[in-house]
């Protein structure tokens, strides 16, 4: 493959990746924007979202990082592989 066919797949693949991961993040949203009221301040199950909320804007953050690491001369195979073995959110499924 040439280099722009390359860096095509390379987009495309972060492209996706990011896709599941504001997929998920919306879930979490709508979960937390539709919970029952009143919250009691001892809800495990409405902590966990708060929990699962900020976890998974820090996934994005990582992404982010990631993208920026290949833009800086990482190997983009390895930097996506890396990731998406490294993330709660990612690395039991297919993108």
């Amino acid at each position: 493959m040439d280099q722009q066919t390359d860096k095509t797949s390379e987009v495309s693949l972060w492209s996706r990746i990011r896709e599941r991961l504001e997929k998920k993040q919306r879930r979490i949203y709508e979960e937390i924007r539709e919970y029952p009221r009143p919250i009691a301040g001892c809800d495990a199950q409405f902590n966990h979202l708060l929990e699962e909320r900020a976890n998974i804007s820090q996934e994005l953050a990582r992404l982010n990082d990631a993208i920026e690491s290949c833009r800086r001369g990482g190997d983009p195979l390895k930097v996506i592989d890396a990731f998406v073995r490294s993330s709660p959110y990612l690395s039991n499924e297919r993108c």
